[in-house]
């Protein structure tokens, strides 16, 4: 089930990088402000195929609408909720573009969410915001870690580089008339 907010790509380079498999993607991209089914494949790519000098057959596809349902309307915010069951290779924003002129208007898509795929419904999806939360939080310490590790290292460096100095053991050579005599005494206890 992929959350608002993400798109489909960055789902796929998730998957990757938290399974460590490389060849990964999917069926049927969500916008980013989509939700729902998000089929996810192991496997080659078709033009993979073909650099092998194999032919696959693509078959071309006619598109359906079987059917458009309204399910919501809010007149204040002159909004119209609908359903539509669709065959696969439907872009939804084309087909509310297409509505929108016979209707003599201009209509854009606020949320988008597929709740079917190949006969799968919502109550199947695993809720990958859920599953990756873990992976998430996890990320943020490691950074929060590195941060602290390099502030650190800085801090350590400066109190060596102030200790060389007072030292004399390293640092630039000061045009002074002053000079340490003996080194073996600390000017500062």
């Amino acid at each position: 089930d992929k959350p608002s907010g993400i798109t489909s790509h960055k789902v796929i380079e998730i998957i990757r990088k938290k399974l460590n498999i490389r060849k990964v993607g999917h069926a049927g991209t969500l916008d980013p402000l989509a939700t729902g089914l998000l089929v996810i494949m192991i496997g080659k790519k078709l033009y993979q195929y073909a650099r092998q000098g194999l032919t696959v057959a693509i078959p071309l596809r006619q598109v359906a609408i079987k059917s458009i349902k309204l399910v919501g309307y809010k007149e204040a915010e002159n909004q119209i909720d609908i359903r539509v069951e669709c065959s696969k290779g439907t872009y939804i924003r084309s087909l509310i573009k297409d509505i929108a002129e016979k209707m003599g208007t201009l209509a854009t898509v606020k949320e988008l969410r597929r709740i079917e795929l190949l006969n799968l419904p919502t109550a199947t999806f695993s809720d990958l915001a859920e599953r990756i939360k873990p992976f998430v939080r996890l990320e943020k310490e490691i950074n929060l870690l590195a941060q602290q590790e390099k502030q650190l290292n800085q801090h350590q460096q400066s109190t060596q580089e102030i200790k060389e100095r007072v030292d004399g053991s390293a640092g630039e050579v000061l045009n002074s008339p002053v000079r340490r005599q003996d080194k073996s005494t600390p000017i500062i206890d």
